[in-house]
């Protein structure tokens, strides 16, 4: 699987043509016809990505993008890469949408093997720079582009992480507060292999637990969600 991906079409025709050929491709997709089940829905699952059109019977896809930007405070590198289909070759409506958190952008009709390109590229840039970025939560650094290479520290002190654990560390706390299932584990850090088995990864995460001391003592708690991932919290 290539990962989870929405897909908010309101014409009921295209959006079975979308989902069925990005089925296929081995995407996970869920579909919405409205913009708010489609902002219910990034409260309470991952997406990977969104194709949103523009045009939409209760908002159009910049209200979807300015409501989803003000729920994730701002956030955009944490959240779902949005890809807008338009319709509609209105240039000041697509400058907006840039604006407002947009990553890319699809004419109507668009052929399927640059969807399929074009989607897959964005994703795979928005993977690569979540491992990119610095993260500093309370006692505990990581820092992936150090000239030694990674380094994790915890009171100021080296931490030897291996590079799955450096990873899996990554992305808990570039998700403070969210659950991170599994399968986004696997995805990002195992890299789509189908192998990797459950006791894997949550040996990985026990073992990252126990160096980085994210327990409550140290002001975390990284709590099991059943049946789904983990979520890692701060508190003072």
């Amino acid at each position: 699987m290539l990962g989870q991906l929405a897909v908010l079409e309101d014409d009921e025709q295209l959006a079975d043509q979308l989902c069925a050929l990005l089925h296929v491709q081995g995407w996970r997709v869920r579909r919405y016809a409205k913009g708010q089940h489609l902002l219910d829905a990034l409260d309470r699952h991952h997406f990977d990505a969104v194709l949103c059109d523009l045009r939409l019977p209760d908002m159009s896809g910049l209200e979807v993008l300015s409501a989803h930007q003000a729920r994730a405070n701002g956030a955009r590198e944490d959240g779902p890469v949005m890809i807008m289909l338009t319709g509609v070759t209105d240039e000041a409506s697509l400058v907006r949408a840039f604006e407002l958190g947009a990553h890319d952008y699809l004419h109507k009709p668009f052929r399927a093997a640059e969807l399929q390109a074009r989607l897959a590229a964005t994703v795979r840039r928005r993977r690569g720079a979540q491992f990119e970025r610095d993260h500093a939560v309370g006692k505990i650094r990581l820092s992936p582009n150090c000239e030694g290479g990674p380094l994790a520290q915890r009171d100021g002190r080296p931490v030897r992480l291996t590079e799955k654990e450096f990873q899996c560390a990554q992305l808990l706390l570039g998700q403070m507060g969210k659950t991170v299932s599994r399968n986004q584990i696997r995805l990002q850090v195992w890299r789509h292999n189908e192998q990797v088995q459950t006791r894997t990864i949550d040996t990985h995460i026990s073992r990252v637990r126990q160096k980085l001391g994210l327990t409550p003592e140290n002001g975390f708690r990284l709590s099991p969600v059943y049946g789904i991932g983990y979520r890692l919290d701060h508190f003072s």
